[in-house]
């Protein structure tokens, strides 16, 4: 696994979410940029966390396999919780559209990567 490519992407998804964040406080209002920023935050802690147990998964130590997968259902139960609390606390309001749309960045920046990266793979195999 090419940790730099995976780096790259949470690097982009970190730009891409200030960017619409700010472009959208001036643009549209403050609760869909507040909810673009929690969602790309959200959506970049899920992916660096999912790349950490995947790789504790696949090339870890026969011993602590068990442990990771154990660790990444727990991760799905913490993200969705993270979620469920997001959209039902009242300490802060956000758009839950403009949330959707930063988890979207995830999937467009990963999705434009495969594209790029996978050309380039090809090219290297034949």
């Amino acid at each position: 696994m090419n940790s730099k490519i995976f780096k790259n992407i949470i690097l982009q998804i970190i730009t891409i979410t200030t960017i619409l964040s700010i472009a959208t406080f001036f643009t549209v209002n403050k609760e869909f940029s507040l909810g673009i920023l929690i969602g790309g935050t959200v959506a970049s802690v899920n992916f660096a966390i999912l790349l950490f147990v995947v790789k504790k998964i696949f090339f870890g130590e026969p011993k602590t396999q068990i442990i990771y997968a154990i660790l990444f259902m727990f991760k799905l139960f913490l993200i969705g919780g993270v979620i469920l609390w997001l959209f039902q606390t009242s300490l802060f309001t956000f758009s839950k559209a403009g949330f959707l749309a930063g988890i979207t960045i995830l999937f467009v920046i990963v999705t434009i990567n495969g594209l790029i990266y996978g050309n380039k793979l090809k090219a290297e195999v034949n």
